[in-house]
């Protein structure tokens, strides 16, 4: 008998307002920007967006510079659950139902260290918190430089790690 995962894919591009990233104390997150959920259960995938409308922006950046990393202090994006649209009602329920949005109405993304490989790629160290839950992950960062730098990362989350177990409707095919 196999075991459904429920894998999700958070990708976020983040293109930010700064002439020299590194030295940005404020970051402001652009109307392009983009920070995706893609669910993979056993017959069906979807996709939840979030709103940047429930962002609050500008951020702030406390951060040390060493070498070729950066270590942030309470660097952080708090998403409210209801700021992602899964493309319907009933996805959206079933959404809030897994990452329990009664109990804990936001998902937590917290920059913590930066470790430059090249001009165009870094390694990000973030906690993520969905559920009360906090796990620590490494993400591999593309940097698009120009006037306006895009940093792009994806990586996936498996919602067991968080104590969390998929939506089974259907008789346990979703």
């Amino acid at each position: 008998m196999k075991t459904a995962l429920l894998l999700f894919l958070m990708m976020i591009t983040l293109p930010i307002r700064a002439q020299e990233y590194q030295d940005v104390k404020y970051i402001d997150i652009l109307p392009q920007s983009h920070i995706l959920v893609r669910g993979d259960a056993k017959v069906t995938r979807f996709t939840c967006e979030f709103d940047l409308e429930h962002l609050k922006a500008p951020t702030a950046v406390q951060y040390h510079r060493g070498n070729s990393r950066i270590i942030f202090n309470d660097t952080e994006l708090l998403l409210e659950n209801r700021g992602f649209d899964c493309g319907n009602r009933n996805r959206n329920e079933d959404f809030h139902e897994m990452v329990q949005t009664e109990q804990h109405p936001h998902m937590k993304l917290e920059l913590k260290e930066v470790n430059f490989e090249s001009d165009s790629k870094v390694i990000a160290t973030a906690g993520i918190t969905i559920a009360g839950e906090e796990n620590i992950y490494r993400i591999p960062v593309r940097i698009t430089p120009g006037e306006t730098p895009r940093f792009q990362g994806t990586f996936q989350v498996n919602i067991r790690d968080f104590g969390l177990e998929p939506i089974k409707k259907i008789l346990g095919l979703i």
